[in-house]
C-alpha cells in the first residue's frame, strides 16, 4: 500500500519522479503568485511486511518467554539489559523496568557478584557464549542458585547485535552436588584415615613380625646354646667319670713304677721304672685336661694384675708361636685386677697360642687385646648378667674354622688338625677353666680370615669357688712309724698306695670301703692318721671324714682323689691322683707331723 506524503503535489507539478514512485507538481497560489509543490511516493510494502514480521516474531518470543520455566533476559551489544520476561520480575519481586540496564545486578548475591561480572566481561570481550553460576534473590528474600547462559545474536556481517539468555534454578542440583562433594570428601577422608590405619597397622605388624623373628632367632640361639650346654655337660660328666677311673689306673701304674724304682738296685729296672713314671705323668696331665673341660680341676683363684700377668707370659707365648708369627699384646694400665688362677690362665693363653701357630703355618699375626666389658655391649655373653668382667681377645690371621665345625671346637677330643697334630683337648680345657672360674668364652671365625677367641674373666672382688686347703710345697720328713688307715675301694690303687706308705716307713691298715674303715677305726685306737679316697660306693670319703670326726675329732684325715665335687671338699686337705711318693710324704708330714727321732 502507497502512502501520500506532504510533498506529493510538488512532485507532480514539476514532473519529477522518484525511483519506483510517481512524481508530479501542482501550482499553488500564494499572494497572487503561483507556487509549485514537488513530492514523491515511495513503495514501503516490504518494509511494512518486515516490520510486521518483526512484530509477529517479537510477539511469539514474548509469548514463548512467558511460558518457558526460566528467567529470560535480552541484552544489547554492550551488555545492557533491554528485556526480561515476566517470570524474571515475578521471581525477584521487582518491576520489569527495574531489572533493565544494570538493575538486575541488585538481585545477585554479593559473594557472587564479582564472579558473575568477570564471566560477563570475558564473554563480551571474546564474543563467546556466557555461562556462570550464581545466587539470585527470590521475592521472599531466599537466595537460590541459578545457571545463567547467554548466546550472542549476530547480523549478516557477523557483528553481535544483542545477547539472549536464560537463568535456570539449579539450587537442588547444587545442593545435591555439594552433598555429593561433601560425601566424596568424607569418603576421601575416611579412605585416608583407613589407609593411615592400614599403614599404621601394617607398620605395627611389620614391627611385630620383626620382633617375633628376632625373638624366634634369640630363642633358637638360646635353644642351640642350651642343647650345646647340655651336650657339653653330658660329655663333661662322662669325661669326669672316665677321668676318675683313668686316674685310678694311672695312680696304680705310677705308684707301681715308683715302688719298683725304690725297691730295686738293677739299673735297667730303674730306667724302665723312670720311663714308666714319665709316661704315667703324661697320662696324668691328659687327665687334668679332661678335668679342666669337666670343670673339676683344682683352682687357686686370686686377685691378679692382668697387665703384669700378660707381660710375664709374653715370652712363653712368643716361644709357643715360634718364628714367622708377629705377637702383639695390648692391655691398658688402668684395667684393674681380675680374680683368676694365674697359672691356669697362662696355660690357657699358651694353648690358644699353640692353636694359632698351627692355623698360621705360613706366618701371620697374633694379637692379644684386653679391655673392660660393660653390661649390654654387643656380643657379650648373656650368662654374665651385669657382673663387671674383663675381656681378653686372642685373634689370629690363620685359616679359620668352617661354620659347621665352630660349635664343636670346645668338645673334648674334637680337633680340626690333621691326625697326630693334636689331642682335641686344648680348647676344651680353656673352655672348662674359664667357666669354672665364673667367666665365659666366645669363639668367632671366618674361613681364610682367622679366628678370635674371647675370654671373659671376673674382676677381683667377686665371690668365686673356694680354693682347697693347700699342701705344703716343701718336702717334709717321712712319717716313719706312723699307723695309717688306708681306705680305697680300688684294690689295685690301694695295694700300690699301701706299698708307697710302707716305703715311707708307715704301718698300713687297709679298708676297701667306708663301712669297713669305721669298723677298723673302732677296733684300733692307736691309728695316727686316715688316708681315704673320695669317690667310693656307699659312704664316700667326705661322709667318712664326718663320721670319723664324730668319733675321734683330733684324728688327722687326708683325702685323695682324681675327681670330686670340689665344693664339698672346701677346707679339706686333698692329695690329687696320681701323686708321687714325695707328694704323699709331704702330705702326711703336713697332717701328722714328722716321725719321732
Amino acid at each position: 500500500m502507497a502512502a501520500i506524503g506532504p510533498n506529493t503535489a510538488f512532485a507532480r507539478s514539476t514532473g519529477a519522479r522518484s525511483a519506483g514512485s510517481p512524481r508530479w507538481a501542482a501550482p499553488i497560489s500564494r499572494a497572487g503568485r503561483a507556487v509549485r509543490l514537488i513530492g514523491t511516493v515511495q513503495d514501503i510494502t516490504e518494509r511494512k511486511a518486515a516490520e510486521a514480521a518483526i512484530a509477529e516474531s517479537e510477539a511469539r518470543f514474548r509469548a514463548l518467554a512467558a511460558t518457558v520455566p526460566a528467567l529470560i533476559f535480552v541484552l544489547d551489544a554492550e551488555g545492557s539489559t533491554t528485556y526480561v520476561n515476566e517470570r524474571y520480575g515475578d521471581y525477584t519481586g521487582l518491576d520489569e523496568s527495574g531489572l533493565l540496564g544494570t538493575g538486575w545486578q541488585a538481585v545477585v548475591h554479593p559473594d557472587d557478584a564479582a564472579q558473575v561480572a568477570k564471566a560477563w566481561r570475558e564473554s563480551l570481550s571474546a564474543g563467546r557464549d556466557y555461562t556462570v553460576e550464581g545466587r539470585l534473590r527470590r521475592a521472599d528474600g531466599a537466595w537460590r542458585w541459578h545457571l545463567a547462559r547467554g548466546n550472542p545474536v549476530r547480523d549478516a556481517a557477523g557483528h553481535i547485535v544483542q545477547w539472549v539468555g536464560t537463568a535456570t534454578d539449579i539450587d537442588e542440583m547444587v545442593e545435591a552436588r555439594d552433598a555429593l562433594a561433601a560425601s566424596r570428601l568424607e569418603i576421601e577422608r575416611a579412605n585416608a584415615a583407613l589407609e593411615a590405619r592400614v599403614a599404621e597397622r601394617t607398620a605395627s605388624l611389620v614391627q611385630a613380625n620383626a620382633l617375633l623373628a628376632a625373638e624366634i632367632e634369640r630363642r633358637e640361639a638360646a635353644q642351640a646354646a642350651l642343647v650345646q650346654a647340655q651336650k657339653l655337660e653330658a660329655v663333661g660328666q662322662l669325661t669326669s667319670g672316665i677321668a676318675h677311673d683313668f686316674n685310678n689306673v694311672i695312680a696304680a701304674i705310677a705308684g707301681g713304677f715308683s715302688v719298683i724304682e725304690r725297691r730295686t738296685q738293677d739299673p735297667r729296672l730303674i730306667e724302665v721304672a723312670r720311663h714308666g713314671a714319665k709316661a704315667a705323668e703324661r697320662g696324668g696331665l691328659l687327665v687334668k685336661q679332661l678335668l679342666a673341660f669337666a670343670r673339676q680341676q683344682v683352682l687357686a683363684p686370686q686377685a691378679c694384675d692382668l697387665g703384669a700377668l700378660l707381660r710375664e707370659a709374653e715370652p712363653l707365648i712368643a716361644r709357643s708361636l715360634g718364628p714367622g708369627i708377629e705377637l702383639s699384646i695390648d692391655c691398658p694400665g688402668d684395667l684393674g685386677e681380675v680374680r683368676i688362677d694365674p697359672v691356669q690362665l697362662e696355660a690357657a693363653l699358651i694353648n690358644l697360642a699353640v692353636n694359632a701357630h698351627d692355623a698360621m703355618e705360613g706366618g701371620g699375626r697374633l694379637g692379644i687385646v684386653a679391655r673392660a666389658s660393660a653390661s649390654g655391649e654387643p656380643g657379650r655373653p648373656p650368662e654374665l648378667g651385669a657382673e663387671p668382667v674383663v675381656a681378653i681377645a686372642v685373634a689370629d690371621t690363620g685359616s679359620g674354622i668352617h661354620p659347621d665345625l665352630l660349635p664343636r671346637v670346645v668338645e673334648p677330643f674334637f680337633t680340626t688338625k690333621p691326625p697326630g697334630r693334636g689331642t682335641g683337648l686344648g680348647l676344651a680345657m680353656v673352655h672348662g677353666f674359664v667357666h669354672q672360674s665364673g667367666g665365659a668364652l666366645r669363639i668367632a671365625s671366618r674361613e681364610g680370615e682367622g679366628t678370635v677367641v674371647t675370654l671373659y674373666l671376673p674382676r677381683a672382688g667377686e665371690a668365686r669357688p673356694q680354693a682347697l686347703s693347700p699342701l705344703r710345697s716343701e718336702a717334709a720328713p717321712l712319717a716313719a712309724g706312723r699307723r695309717v688307715l688306708l681306705v680305697d675301694d680300688d684294690a689295685d690303687v690301694r695295694g700300690v698306695t699301701a706299698a708307697q706308705l710302707s716305703d715311707l716307713g708307715c704301718e698300713v691298715v687297709e679298708a676297701g670301703s667306708a663301712e669297713e674303715a669305721l669298723a677298723r677305726l673302732d677296733a684300733d685306737p692307736d691309728l695316727d692318721a686316715v688316708l681315704s679316697d673320695v669317690v667310693m660306693p656307699g659312704l664316700d670319703g667326705v661322709a667318712l671324714a664326718a663320721a670319723i670326726r664324730a668319733r675321734r675329732p683330733s684324728l688327722p684325715i687326708l683325702l685323695m682323689t682324681g675327681h670330686a665335687d670340689r665344693a664339698r671338699l672346701a677346707g679339706e686337705v686333698v692329695l690329687d691322683k696320681p701323686f708321687t711318693p714325695q707328694a704323699l710324704a709331704s702330705a702326711l708330714a703336713d697332717r701328722i707331723g714328722p716321725s719321732s727321732p
